[in-house]
């Protein structure tokens, strides 16, 4: 299983991430805004983990579970093998 995070000192929320998987990678995206009397700042993270670090050869990392979440700030990318009952706590 393979998984991804980034933190950072401004929060991360469900709304401001994006997953896209393909038939090579697993791309992220995530955004996170401060927003003060005089400071609208935004910064944003981006980042793909290759299907070959956590694929064996010839199995695609679509055939994989993958899940993601924003909890306390952080971005969680979790990919797991298929038919593994690993639960995503």
């Amino acid at each position: 299983m393979v998984q991804s995070m980034f933190r950072t000192t401004r929060s991360v929320c469900g709304d401001d991430m994006l997953v896209l998987p393909n038939e090579n990678e697993v791309k992220f995206y995530g955004e996170n805004k401060e927003v003060c009397e005089h400071d609208e700042s935004c910064r944003i993270f981006m980042g793909a983990v290759k299907g070959s670090s956590f694929c064996a050869p010839g199995v695609p990392p679509l055939s994989h579970d993958i899940a993601w979440d924003a909890e306390f700030g952080v971005l969680k990318v979790r990919v797991s093998p298929p038919g593994s009952n690993i639960s995503s706590e």
